[in-house]
């Protein structure tokens, strides 16, 4: 008799992952975020650690192919295309067999309001009404100006970054 050998090959299973980002604009209305780093990292249920860094197109997506089958963490990465935004928090993102998985990510502008108060020089309690003052950007450009009302306030409400007043 003889024997006759039959070889096996294992190949891993693997799925995909599709990430869709947003970005609040201006308006609070939410927009494709193109530029948008993620790094997908974990270890497949085989065993094998993955790790990859990509960034969203301009429709803001990133797919991730071919990845082995198994628990990951995305993790979105602090980049100039994001700085002015709150940072999603890491998602745990299962991949399963021949199919893809959909993950959409939402960033909230960072939102601050800044108060002024204008009194008369040397009181505490006598406002002035009618003072004006201008917000400058960082490379100072002007971002907004206004007049103090009748209670001698101005609130600017505004997306974050640093300013100048005068």
């Amino acid at each position: 008799t003889e024997d006759t050998v039959v070889e096996f090959y294992n190949e891993e299973a693997k799925g995909n992952l599709l990430v869709q980002k947003y970005l609040q604009g201006k308006d609070f209305e939410y927009t494709k975020g193109e530029g948008i780093v993620f790094n997908l990292s974990g270890v497949s249920y085989a065993g094998y650690e993955y790790t990859s860094n990509v960034g969203t197109n301009t429709d803001g997506q990133i797919q991730f192919n071919d990845i082995p089958v198994g628990e990951y963490i995305l993790t979105e990465v602090v980049t100039d295309a994001n700085k002015e935004y709150i940072i999603s928090e890491p998602v745990k993102v299962v991949i399963s067999q021949d199919t893809t998985t959909k993950l959409e990510v939402f960033n909230d502008m960072k939102v601050s309001q800044i108060k002024l108060v204008k009194t008369q020089k040397g009181t505490e309690d006598v406002f002035v009404a009618g003072a004006e003052y201008t917000l400058y950007n960082e490379d100072g450009s002007i971002y907004k100006t206004s007049t103090t009302d009748e209670a001698g306030t101005i609130k600017f409400f505004n997306e974050w970054r640093k300013y100048d007043s005068i």
